[in-house]
């Protein structure tokens, strides 16, 4: 079986990735592409790529998951930037605890969560505030923390909050492994405690789906270097637009992503940059 891409074929292939998850794959990595198609052309007992193609054209559910799951990235570890928990930590956090003080509630949405790595890691700073300041228990248990993916099995894993190897070490420092985490052989599991604070929902940046409702913290972090210059500006619009009034919107250290217009301003916050929403 000769499942080859021509140059038009690895076109429509390339399109079709990038229009369902917004990933914009470089040509250095384009042997992933190729390989990724001649896999599930013989997982999906497709004769052709061609035949593949036209399952994915016609959004055919199985064929789908499985070509965003083998070319999406992965890549996440705990607490992930420390400039980025520390703000959290001493002034992100704080303030939503006012937040909750004043209306009752506060949301927290993680976009692109893959395994679950960072909603996790915020999870655990809220409990870790409650341990410093416990009279503010009341106020962190209002805290609504919502965090997607677009990749089904990254999901499934989040949910089961189980991970091993480097999973399970990256990032993660002792002290918290202790406190949050069953050890169970190779693996550890996260205690129900945390899992529960958590409820993963499936998203696709590239196409607008994305929870109900707004948000007074939106992350984002380390996701949109993969997109086009397009597809990013689109994507964080419309993040933008789901934030609450002076809600706030994090990307990754690195990356250069900026809401159009004037609907958000750049500032620091304990030293780390966030957009934040004006009021209009």
């Amino acid at each position: 079986m000769n499942t080859a891409l021509t140059e038009s074929l690895y076109g429509l292939f390339h399109r079709r990735l990038q229009k369902v998850t917004g990933i914009n794959l470089p040509e250095s990595k384009g042997y992933q592409l190729q390989c990724a198609v001649a896999a599930l052309v013989d997982s999906l007992e497709q004769r052709t790529p061609e035949e593949l193609l036209t399952l994915l054209e016609q959004r055919n559910g199985q064929a789908q998951a499985r070509f965003i799951s083998s070319l999406t990235n992965n890549e996440t570890r705990w607490l992930r930037d420390d400039s980025f928990y520390a703000a959290l930590r001493t002034h992100v956090i704080p303030g939503l605890i006012q937040k909750v003080k004043r209306t009752g509630k506060a949301r927290i949405f993680s976009a692109a969560c893959s395994t679950g790595q960072e909603p996790y890691s915020v999870a655990m700073l809220l409990r870790e505030h409650v341990r410093q300041r416990p009279l503010d228990r009341v106020y962190v248990d209002q805290i609504e923390l919502i965090a997607g993916d677009i990749d089904a099995d990254a999901l499934s894993q989040a949910r089961l909050g189980r991970y091993m190897g480097l999973q399970a070490t990256r990032g993660l420092p002792e002290a918290l492994r202790d406190r949050y985490f069953h050890l169970l052989d190779d693996e550890i599991q996260l205690h129900d405690e945390i899992r529960h604070m958590v409820a993963f929902v499936p998203i696709n940046l590239a196409e607008g789906v994305l929870p109900s409702g707004q948000f007074d913290l939106i992350l984002c972090r380390n996701v949109l270097i993969y997109f086009s210059l397009n597809g990013a500006q689109e994507s964080t619009a419309h993040l933008a637009a789901k934030l609450t009034p002076d809600g706030l919107l994090g990307f990754g250290a690195l990356e250069s992503c900026r809401p159009h217009g004037d609907s958000v301003k750049l500032l620091e916050i304990g030293g780390y940059p966030f957009f934040r929403k004006r009021h209009l």
